[in-house]
């Protein structure tokens, strides 16, 4: 085994790991990508004469810059961030599913873990249901 995998459990088992959950993690609750999320609110507002603002968000997600792609659509589409997470918070809400089998997901090993906190970027409150007793940030 991996000296580097001996330190991860000894770190583990000294609570000094901090997993990062992010929204790929998601996935299996048919909740959207980041890059889906993006690219379903440029198509709300590139439209009309503003249907250019989808090829310069394309060309952000492309290159894995989803910042860029943000800050472009609300540079070109005249929306400001409260507008932008609402619209996620929407499409989360729209697309996500319930999955009562533990075996298609991960968040319950997460929960089995017992970690003492967690960091995500996730919107949704998967995380949050399956650790309750876990601050997260």
């Amino acid at each position: 085994m991996s000296v580097y995998l001996e330190e991860l459990r000894e770190d583990y088992h000294n609570d000094k790991v901090v997993p990062f959950i992010g929204a790929g993690l998601s996935v299996p609750f048919n909740v959207p990508t980041w890059k889906q999320l993006i690219e379903e609110i440029t198509l709300k507002y590139a439209v009309g004469k503003r249907e250019y603002i989808k090829s310069a968000v394309d060309m952000n997600l492309d290159l894995g810059d989803y910042w860029g792609a943000i800050d472009d659509l609300k540079k070109h589409a005249f929306i400001e961030d409260d507008e932008i997470q609402k619209e996620i918070v929407t499409l989360i809400r729209q697309r996500q599913i319930k999955l009562d089998d533990d075996s298609l997901h991960n968040y319950s090993d997460l929960a089995n873990m017992r970690f003492k906190l967690h960091l995500t970027t996730n919107y949704e409150e998967i995380l949050y249901r399956a650790c309750p007793k876990s601050p997260q940030f």
